[in-house]
Parts: structure tokens; sequence; C-alpha cells
């Protein structure tokens, strides 16, 4: 009687088996390009996070990534090399003063995507202006606030602040001859 029971479940399943084959799977929402940028302005904030850690810690600003992971355990230095990348692959930029520092991800353009892009944004910029125009400031401000919504735009860009602290014992460090603030690093 047992042995009934199973050929019977047996055969339901073989039967069932080719509709569950065949049952058209659900699309994956593909992200839009604000839920993208919304995932890398987080991981910016990530990095952004160790940074401002590392300065509390250590009193000093962050002169580039590896100084932080000197610092680290060998699994948190895993996790934050792993966000020293952004999500399309390219590394992020740092940049970094006494007073603050900022995170860059060029959001997947690069090559001739990038500039195809700046370039657009130059020609519209250009179009609404013209010579006569760049003698006027009011002009020219309009301009650099063109540019910058376009920067802001293509890139990812997150500016913060080092802790009071930091720029308070930094100072004494603007003094040194070898400590050169206006470095970009590049991951």
């Amino acid at each position: 009687m047992r042995h009934g029971r199973l050929l019977a479940a047996a055969a339901i399943v073989l039967a069932a088996l080719p509709f569950l084959l065949f049952i058209p799977s659900r699309p994956r929402k593909i992200p839009d390009r604000a839920e993208i940028r919304a995932d890398q302005l987080a991981r910016l904030q990530f990095v952004a996070g160790r940074l401002t850690q590392y300065a509390r810690e250590y009193h000093r600003p962050a002169y580039r990534f590896d100084s932080v992971v000197v610092h680290l355990d060998s699994i948190h230095a895993a996790e934050f090399r792993s966000y020293l990348t952004d999500l399309w692959g390219d590394s992020i930029d740092y940049y970094w003063n006494f007073a603050g520092f900022s995170l860059r991800s060029d959001a997947g353009l690069t090559g001739v995507g990038r500039e195809a892009a700046i370039d657009s944004a130059m020609r519209q910029a250009h179009l609404a202006m013209t010579a006569s125009h760049w003698a006027i400031p009011e002009f020219r401000a309009r301009f650099g606030k063109l540019m910058f919504d376009v920067d802001k735009e293509l890139y990812i860009t997150a500016e913060y602040g080092w802790p009071e602290v930091v720029v308070r014992d930094s100072m004494r460090l603007k003094r040194w001859p070898s400590v050169d603030s206006s470095r970009a690093t590049r991951n």
C-alpha cells in the first residue's frame, strides 16, 4: 500500500513537471539610472564614513585610501576595498584638503560616452550665450552654474567635511612641507 502511494506521488510530479518548466518566469525589473545613482551614492557614503572614522581616530585627514586600509582588520579592509570601485567597475576619485574631502564616480561614463555628453552640454551652454554675453558677469555666473549642473548630472559627487578635531589638529600639519593637500588620488 505504501508502495502505491509513492508511485502515485511520483506520477503526479512527473505529470506536473512539463507545466512547471514552461511557466514563463517573471521578467526582472531593470533598475533605472536614478536608482543606480542612488545606490552609488550610498557606496560613496560608506567610504566617507570610513574616511571620517579614520580621521577622527587618528586626528588627521586620510591622505590616501591605503592609509585607511592599513588600520583596518582584514575583513573590514576587504569590505572597504570592495567599495573603492563604483557600480560600473571604475575607480572612485578622492580629493581632499584640510577642511574636507570629496568622492566622485564617473557614473559609468567612460571614453567616447563621456566626451559626447560633455560636448553636448558645452554646445548647449554656448548656444545660450554670445560673445557679448561674456562681458556681463551675470551671464558668466549663469554659464558657471550651467556647467556645475551638467557636472552634477554626469558624475556622482559627494562633499564631506572633516570632524572638528581633525580640522583643528591638522592645522599643524599644514606647516609640514611633505604634506601635499592638493593631490587627487585615484584608487
